[in-house]
Formats: structure tokens, sequence, C-alpha cells
């Protein structure tokens, strides 16, 4: 992808929030690759409570 002088990238919510996150935990005395693992871990319990929600939702599972 060719870079345009002048122009405005566009992230979605989810990079913007890696972005932010990545920060945070670099001022807290992590690693890139530390910060990397544990966005992923996070993002997976987001994701996960999504499809849970999503699906508590169409009343395909109980809530406990």
């Amino acid at each position: 992808m060719k870079e345009v002088e002048g122009t405005t990238r566009k992230y979605d919510y989810i990079n913007i929030k890696s972005i932010i996150l990545i920060q945070n935990l670099s001022n807290d005395g992590y690693t890139l690759d530390g910060s990397r693992k544990k966005i992923e871990n996070r993002m997976e319990e987001y994701w996960q409570g999504i499809y849970r929600t999503r699906r508590e939702k169409e009343g395909k599972v109980e809530r406990k």
C-alpha cells in the first residue's frame, strides 16, 4: 500500500484499544512481547463474553 502525503489513517476500535493497552502496559514495565500476550488473553476473554451474551440474548443458553 502506497503512503500518500496528507492522508489520514483509519483504525477500528479493536486496534485503537490494543494500542492504548500496549502503551499502558509499557508504562507499567511490561515488554512489548509481554504486552502482546496480555492483550491476546484480554481480547480472547472479550470475544468470549460477546459470544456468550449473544447466545444468551438469543435464548440458547441460560444465565448462571
